[in-house]
């Protein structure tokens, strides 16, 4: 420990460098104030990207069940469970001319579950009546072909409007609100 000493009335002041508490809990609160300030921002691109995950799955479905259809030559057929969607080949005998839909046993491997806070609504006739996706079968076609479709995903009340071309089976993003 040093001692000061005083000469002739003046003090010496310490010459080892440091700093003092004040500085330090001044220190911290901005870095506390900054931190606050950017974890709800993160804390929305966190959610967003959840979204934007699930559209990039189904993205993906859609062109995996068009290269399917066209590898295979045989309808390839998506459809919309509570959970998610899974991809199922139609039987041979299947075509586009039977009304009723195929019995196909899904493949464990081709099942896509999504999180529970995320729905998908569907638009199959191009207007702007949204219904629920559950049930719904998006057929491929073996010359690669799909009908049109437009699909809603949505996280609370954050959504994504995706439209996909019915030769190419890419998507476009017609319209979105983030929160």
């Amino acid at each position: 420990m040093r001692y000061l000493r005083v000469s002739a009335g003046r003090r010496r002041t310490r010459t080892n460098g440091g700093y003092t508490l004040i500085e330090v809990c001044a220190v911290l609160f901005i870095i506390l104030i900054i931190g606050g300030l950017t974890l709800p921002a993160g804390y929305s691109i966190l959610r967003q990207e959840a979204l934007l995950r699930e559209v990039r799955d189904v993205e993906a479905v859609a062109r995996l069940a068009r290269r399917y259809a066209m590898q295979s030559q045989r309808a390839e057929i998506v459809t919309f469970t509570q959970t998610g969607w899974q991809i199922q080949s139609a039987p041979v005998s299947w075509n586009a001319a039977n009304t009723n839909s195929p019995e196909v046993r899904p493949d464990p491997e081709r099942i896509h579950i999504t999180p529970g806070n995320i729905t998908c609504s569907i638009s199959p006739e191009n207007d702007n009546k949204w219904i629920e996706a559950k049930g719904f079968q998006w057929i491929f076609w073996p010359d690669g072909t799909t009908s049109p479709l437009r699909i809603q995903i949505a996280r609370d009340t954050s959504w994504i409007q995706l439209s996909f071309n019915p030769m190419t089976a890419f998507a476009t993003e017609e319209a979105s609100y983030m929160d």
